[in-house]
């Protein structure tokens, strides 16, 4: 039997001996021909040891290490007197050293939007319907379609709340009909009966051609009430103050009957009649519900393509998250399909924002991405006439390399690709990458206090994701505050010339 002070002994032997070999070579790897040995070097193994002092003074992560996480819907506004030009920042952000709000570290993280001309034309009729106040006499919808980053409404929620603050809108907007593993938290979903989800990421020819608010949900047969339930959880605000529900429905061979019960009281019900395409019911929703049951009562088959919770008017800004996706998608569905969807909806503007699952391929050249989101990005103008589009571009990713953590080298690859393909296309692009801090920021991001990022040094956190969609708002709204600005100097501009011929008019007669 080996004595266990000899396994000290060992142990301790092999520990001297990787320090030495660190001491006398100070290369964290070491060739023999083609073989080539990787090891800690002694300034790592020094670091581990005594603590990383020089991470700890790093004052590049002052602006995102304090972050005050506010609730959604009761964001701090600056009182500050603020630059015309400059977006309202809705947030909390504190400096370590003075311990008060510092606007001026804000300002300096507003990473402009990007534009293929300099008359920025990618963003003008989004732009255009938010300045002529349709989100107040109508709806503006907004699909935010991304991979895993965006799962469970993260960072489109908060995109949501920033642009309903300002334009107004209650609800949460589109959801698929049967309950996803992440939901948005003021809404807890459920559903009985014989229900079956298809998502994208499945995908089944059904699925990849009517699939577009995030997957389908089917009854193969409803003859003994299948039903999906909505629970408002937390304080009121505007994500669970919805006034009405649309349910997006289809492919339902027979008549069936959907119910609406509130608060365990049946409140309405109607007959859908049969349809082979998607159509929509809506229910007018008391502020007093807190429970909400639809039940769907029929022969054969119904599909349901997504169930919207929202108010009459105002802007919606729909998480359709594809996890494992890289954002191909979109040449796959029904084009008429789509269409209807896009005018059902009223939707005005599409965010993409993807590349998490292309990194790590570690290609030399992306130009075959690039094709691709071209043509994506192509398809979805093809649903709807003067749509606005803009890609958020990948997000810093790092892997680990020796005893640290590193960005994959083809993270600038994709990002170029990316912009090509949106400015080729006719698309607004924002840059995350660069937003974030650009090379090795993912590692300042999962190590601040609190933390942005989760381990996988991939994926934003609740905090990180409230951080980069403020970023990504700041930017947006300071665009069209641009657009607003120039659309009064215009029209100053022509009046202005409009009293001058009058007057030279009045001269000469």
């Amino acid at each position: 039997m080996i004595k266990p002070y000899k396994i000290l002994g060992f142990l301790t032997a092999i520990l001297l001996l990787l320090l030495g070999i660190a001491w006398f070579v100070p290369q964290n790897v070491y060739k023999i021909g083609n073989f080539a040995l990787r090891y800690p070097t002694f300034q790592s193994i020094q670091a581990k040891l005594i603590g990383d002092i020089a991470l700890k003074k790093d004052t590049s992560l002052i602006h995102i290490a304090t972050i005050t996480i506010a609730k959604v819907d009761s964001l701090p506004v600056k009182t500050e007197k603020q630059n015309s030009n400059q977006p309202k920042i809705d947030t909390l952000i504190t400096d370590d050293q003075s311990n008060k709000i510092s606007a001026e570290i804000i300002k300096g993280k507003i990473i402009p939007i990007e534009f293929a001309d300099s008359s920025r034309s990618a963003l003008k009729n989004f732009f255009k319907s938010l300045s002529e106040g349709r989100s107040t006499t109508g709806q503006i919808h907004v699909l935010h379609f991304g991979d895993s980053q965006i799962e469970g409404d993260r960072v489109t929620m908060f995109i949501r709340s920033a642009l309903q603050s300002k334009f107004g809108g209650n609800g949460v907007g589109v959801i698929p009909g049967y309950p996803q593993s992440y939901q948005p938290l003021n809404v807890k979903h459920s559903a009985s009966g014989d229900w079956r989800y298809t998502s994208l990421f499945d995908g089944s020819d059904d699925v990849n051609q009517y699939g577009l608010l995030g997957g389908i949900t089917e009854i193969e047969d409803g003859s003994e009430g299948e039903k999906i339930e909505f629970k408002k959880i937390g304080k009121d605000n505007r994500s669970n103050q919805f006034k009405q529900l649309r349910v997006f429905y289809g492919k339902n061979d027979s008549t069936y009957v959907m119910e609406l019960g509130v608060n365990e009281t049946t409140l309405d019900a109607e007959i859908l009649p049969k349809k082979a395409n998607i159509t929509q019911q809506i229910f007018k929703i008391p502020i007093t519900a807190d429970d909400i049951e639809l039940e769907f009562t029929g022969k054969g088959p119904l599909t349901v393509y997504g169930v919207s919770m929202e108010s009459e008017h105002g802007i919606y800004v729909d998480n359709i998250p594809q996890r494992g996706n890289s954002g191909t998608a979109f040449t796959k569905f029904d084009s008429n399909f789509s269409q209807i969807i896009f005018n059902l909806l009223n939707v005005e503007c599409v965010i993409l924002q993807y590349g998490v699952n292309v990194v790590p391929g570690n290609l030399n050249n992306y130009k075959y991405y690039e094709e691709i989101l071209y043509r994506q990005i192509k398809t979805i103008k093809s649903f709807k006439p003067n749509i606005s589009v803009i890609l958020i571009g990948v997000s810093d990713m790092s892997r680990k390399s020796g005893d640290k953590f590193e960005s994959y080298p083809s993270i600038e690859k994709v990002r170029d690709a990316q912009r090509n393909a949106a400015f080729r296309a006719g698309a607004a692009f924002w840059d995350s990458y660069k937003a974030m801090g650009g090379r090795n920021s993912m590692p300042k991001w999962v190590n601040a206090n609190p933390p942005l990022a989760t381990k996988d040094f991939t994926h934003f956190n609740f905090r990180g994701s409230k951080l980069i969609a403020e970023m990504f708002v700041s930017a947006l709204l300071n665009e069209y505050s641009n657009y607003t600005a120039q659309l009064t100097e215009n029209a100053n501009s022509n009046l202005s010339q409009v009293n001058k011929t009058t007057a030279i008019s009045n001269g000469t007669n």
